[in-house]
C-alpha cells in the first residue's frame, strides 16, 4: 500500500507555514516535534531488542519571559493538533493527582487495537504558555517531576495493553490505572 504525503517533510513545512510569527526557529523545530509526537499520541514505537520504546516526550522551551517568544512558538502546531482533532489535552494546570486522573481518563476513554491486542491510549497533550502556570512553584514541580519520570518508560517492558499499565492505589481513592 502506498501512502501519499502532501509533505516531503512536516517539519520543514511547518517552519515554512509558522516562519513569519517572529519566534526563534529552534523554538519552531521544538514545537514541530512535540506537535508530532502529539498526533502520533501512544499509537507508535520502535521494537528495540526486546524493548518497546515510546516517543514520549516532555519539550519545555527555556528562556526570559517577553523576550523569546516561547508563546508564539507554540501557537501554530497548537492551531493545527486543534484542526486535526482527536487529540486529548490535558488541563494546563495541575497537580501530580490531577495529571493521573486525566492519564486514566483519558485510557478509559481511547482504547486502540493492534494484532488483537487492545491498547490503552492514556496520552495527552499539554500546551501552556508557561511551566510555572502548568506544574506550579517547587513544591509542585517536585510532584509533577516524580511522576514524569516515572510513567516516562510506560510501565512494565512489553507492549503497553490493558494488561500491563502503570498502577496506584491509595486507601482514599482505590486503584487507578494509567
Amino acid at each position: 500500500m502506498k501512502i501519499s504525503r502532501n509533505y516531503e517533510s512536516f517539519i520543514e513545512a511547518f517552519l515554512k507555514y509558522s516562519g513569519n510569527v517572529g519566534a526563534p526557529r529552534k523554538f519552531l523545530l521544538w514545537s514541530a516535534i512535540s506537535g508530532i509526537s502529539a498526533a502520533l499520541e501512544r499509537k507508535t514505537w520502535v521494537r528495540y531488542g526486546s524493548q518497546y520504546i515510546y516517543p514520549n516526550q516532555f519539550i519545555m522551551l527555556v528562556a526570559e519571559s517577553g523576550v523569546a517568544r516561547k508563546s508564539t512558538s507554540v501557537r501554530p502546531i497548537n492551531e493545527l493538533l486543534k484542526q486535526i482533532g482527536g487529540v486529548t489535552e490535558s488541563t494546563t494546570q495541575f497537580s501530580a493527582a490531577s495529571l493521573i486522573s486525566q492519564l486514566s481518563e483519558a485510557g478509559n476513554s481511547k482504547n486502540f487495537e493492534y494484532l488483537g491486542v487492545t491498547y490503552k491510549n492514556s496520552s495527552l497533550t499539554c500546551i501552556s504558555d508557561e511551566a510555572s502556570v502548568t506544574i506550579g512553584e517547587k513544591s509542585g514541580l517536585d510532584g509533577v517531576q516524580m511522576l514524569l519520570t516515572n510513567l516516562y518508560d510506560c510501565g512494565k517492558i512489553g507492549p503497553w495493553s490493558l494488561q500491563s499499565s502503570w498502577d496506584k492505589k491509595t486507601i482514599g481513592n482505590g486503584q487507578t490505572d494509567v
